[in-house]
Order: structure tokens, then C-alpha cells, then sequence
């Protein structure tokens, strides 16, 4: 695929990661700053495309802009499908509906136009 494109998103701030198999005290901002300097070698630099900004980044999205070298465009993420336990949980949410059901269809326009609209000027 010679026109193929490759995103990355970091997704270290889970506070733990137990698929890894980790042990030691989780750190997720040295992980993801660790990340951002990778960005930065000519390595990477030769195949990676772009980089995204997801709802399990350490840092906030303005941040997260900053230290992602300028040469990458940055495409935005955020999880607005989940009820709760999430990026952008309901407000009042009932929570019995929302841990039994994470994922009904969750329609929120206003909400989601806000949150696009709110992040738009860093991806």
C-alpha cells in the first residue's frame, strides 16, 4: 500500500496496565512524555503520518498539542460513546442504566458539537 498512512495515539493515561503485564508503579505521564520524544527522531519521523489525541492521553489536549512536534498534524478523538466511565460521561446519568449498559446508543448533538467545537482550534 505505497499510499498508506500511519496514526499513532499514546493511551498512557490509564493509571494501570494490566494487559502489559506492568508491576512496577504506573507513570503515565513519563510513559507518554517518553512518547513525544520518539515523535522526534528521524526514525519515525520517516513513516509516521500523523498523530492522534485520544481520551486516554496523560495530558489535556492543549498540552498534549504542545508537545507533539508541529510537523504532525493532530486528529482529535474524544470518546462520546460511552455513558459513564468515560471521557464525556452523561450528567445524571442513572447508574444502574449506565454500568449495565456502557454502550446504548447514546445521542447527544448539542453535547457532541460543543465538545468538537470546544477542541477544535488544537487538532
Amino acid at each position: 500500500f505505497p499510499r498508506a498512512e500511519v496514526w499513532v495515539s499514546s493511551q498512557y493515561g490509564l493509571s494501570v496496565s494490566v494487559d502489559l503485564g506492568i508491576v512496577e508503579r504506573w507513570k503515565p505521564r513519563e510513559r507518554e512524555d517518553e512518547f513525544f520524544q520518539q515523535l522526534a527522531t528521524p526514525a519515525v519521523k520517516a513513516f509516521l503520518t500523523g498523530v492522534v489525541y485520544g481520551p486516554w492521553s496523560a495530558y489535556p489536549i492543549d498540552e498534549y498539542r504542545k508537545r507533539v512536534p508541529s510537523s504532525y498534524p493532530l486528529r482529535n478523538y474524544p470518546d462520546m460513546c460511552h455513558t459513564i466511565g468515560c471521557e464525556f460521561p452523561i450528567d445524571g446519568c442513572d447508574y444502574v442504566y449506565a454500568v449495565v449498559c456502557r454502550e446504548p446508543v447514546n445521542p447527544r448533538p448539542l453535547t457532541f458539537l460543543r465538545i468538537v467545537e470546544d477542541q477544535a482550534q488544537w487538532a
